[in-house]
């Protein structure tokens, strides 16, 4: 598979998965996926290593709220998968109710720089 085809397919499985159970009405988008280390997220969750692995947040939208869910409007969910090269698949791994991995933001990064710079200035 290329990289193309990587994501495409993990976003059609963490779709897939985050919808799975959920009431009529709620809608799915990938917000962020991030190759991680396979030793560390999927070795203790699978028989086999995998070559890979991949953390996928995926945005769930709930428009409708009934009186059994409480769910209604956004929140984010984790799945990861695990892709294996010699056959050419992903393996859920587990997933969560919660982001695993928070998306970095790169407006943080400029003004820490920022601030080091001026910290550092000041000291000199």
């Amino acid at each position: 598979m290329t990289e193309e085809e990587i994501i495409e397919e993990l976003e059609k499985l963490a779709i897939a998965w985050a919808l799975e159970g959920e009431q009529g009405g709620t809608t799915a988008e990938v917000t962020d996926i991030v190759e991680v280390d396979p030793a560390e997220w999927v070795t203790d969750t699978a028989s086999v290593s995998p070559d890979r692995a991949f953390v996928v947040n995926v945005l769930l939208d709930s428009t409708e709220a009934t009186d059994e869910t409480q769910l209604e409007g956004e929140r984010e969910v984790s799945a990861v998968y695990g892709y294996f090269s010699d056959d050419d698949h992903f393996a859920f791994a587990y997933g969560a109710d919660y982001p695993l991995i928070e998306p970095e933001d790169e407006e943080d990064e400029d003004l820490d720089d920022e601030e080091f710079v001026d910290a550092e200035e000041e000291w000199s």
